[in-house]
């Protein structure tokens, strides 16, 4: 539903399979903001790891810090991708 509100989906739903991706990953990320940051998100952003010992440290504690309902996250932002196309 969410690729369909952006645009990247037509009505007719008639390029869909070359969308096939981008309708995955809005259905992923689409059910995780439904549920609590520490039972979805945080599982998931756990897996990430920084060769810097520092910025490692600090994603700890981020994703530590952050629980419940009360988190904002945006991983594509429109603006950068319109920067890199």
């Amino acid at each position: 539903m969410i690729a369909e509100i952006f645009g990247k989906i037509s009505r007719a739903g008639s390029n869909l399979s070359d969308r096939l991706e981008d309708k995955l990953t809005g259905d992923v990320f689409g059910s995780l903001r439904y549920l609590p940051f520490e039972a979805g998100l945080q599982m998931l952003l756990s897996g990430v790891h920084f060769e810097e010992r520092r910025a490692q440290t600090e994603w700890n504690h981020l994703l530590e810090r952050t629980s419940g309902y009360s988190y904002e996250m945006e991983f594509w932002p429109k603006c950068l991708l319109k920067i890199m196309y």
